[in-house]
């Protein structure tokens, strides 16, 4: 796994690489399915992987206390700005942009590289603890054994703290 993050014009990009134990039919499937991604994504949506296509984006109410966000944050839009099944989808997530791509990574393994783009003043802008959690919340969806949102944000408030 690698994690960088980068700062310029007031944006923030963390870019992180992970090898999944998987085919990337599975893998595809389990970023695009909404009864998947239920599995292991912080909020719920359901990705319809055409360019141009409207996304909503739900959060649970542990996430607006978490990040002291108003109720009326609970529901965002995005739009899906590429997609190249089942190796590419980008979309927006409110003002953020996060960009996925799948390449295979060996005869059982998938690499997944995450972008994530955000403004610099976001809740967890330039922190990659979020999605390190949500990252091994997929790897255990995959193998069968889904978390809950509780588990994703109690995994990201460990890796917050220093060692």
């Amino acid at each position: 796994m690698s994690v960088r993050i980068s700062r310029a014009g007031g944006r923030v990009r963390v870019v992180v690489e992970r090898d999944y134990r998987s085919a990337v039919g599975p893998l595809w499937r389990a970023l695009t399915d909404a009864d998947r991604t239920r599995e292991w994504f912080p909020a719920e949506v359901a990705i319809d992987a055409r360019p141009g296509a409207e996304l909503e984006f739900t959060l649970p109410p542990e996430a607006l206390r978490r990040y002291g966000l108003p109720e009326s944050a609970a529901r965002s839009t995005g739009r899906v700005t590429a997609a190249d099944p089942p190796r590419l989808l980008a979309y927006t997530w409110g003002e953020e942009q996060l960009t996925w791509s799948l390449t295979r990574a060996g005869a059982r393994w998938t690499r997944l590289r995450l972008e994530h783009e955000t403004d610099e003043g976001a809740p967890g802008a330039g922190s990659p603890a979020g999605w390190l959690a949500t990252l091994e919340a997929l790897a255990a969806a995959l193998a069968g054994r889904p978390w809950t949102r509780a588990e994703i944000f109690a995994r990201a408030d460990q890796l917050k703290q220093p060692r």
